[in-house]
């Protein structure tokens, strides 16, 4: 079973909240000492939302960082970046890890030239792909 798959994720959510579930009540009686059992229980709460931010190989342009800058700085719970260049995205996906499948750089304007791209997915199922901070923006607030 492919290790990033839907159902190897449902697998382990299920065995999360059941280890979870025990120490949930404790943590409502005593929340100071369960702070990392609340952020789990959040995690588990929000679902799985999942940024992949495809670079050009040997990219080091001002908008590739920006746009890499941008998803590493964003905090929520349940959610999972992934910062990679085309030819790592390419070998995660031949090693079985769907979510990097078909994921790649979007040609730029010149043939010499790619823009990074940000793909947002919410529990495996991903929207378009875009290119742009602002529109980045405008897809992790409906993740």
């Amino acid at each position: 079973m492919d290790p990033s798959s839907p159902q190897r994720e449902a697998r382990y959510r299920t065995a999360a909240e059941l280890a979870l579930a025990p120490a949930a009540a404790a943590a409502v009686d005593s929340p100071s000492a369960y702070g990392t059992t609340f952020g789990l229980l959040a995690d588990l709460a929000a679902g799985a939302t999942q940024v992949v931010v495809v670079v050009p190989d040997a990219a080091a342009s001002t908008e590739v960082r920006a746009l890499a800058a941008r998803v590493r700085s964003e905090v929520a719970p349940g959610l999972v970046v992934a910062v990679v260049d085309d030819s790592s995205a390419r070998a995660f996906a031949e090693a079985g890890f769907e979510l990097f499948a078909g994921r790649r750089s979007t040609p730029g304007p010149t043939s010499e030239t790619s823009l990074a791209t940000a793909y947002v997915c919410r529990d495996f199922v991903c929207r378009l792909p875009v290119t742009d901070v602002a529109s980045l923006d405008r897809e992790l607030a409906q993740a």
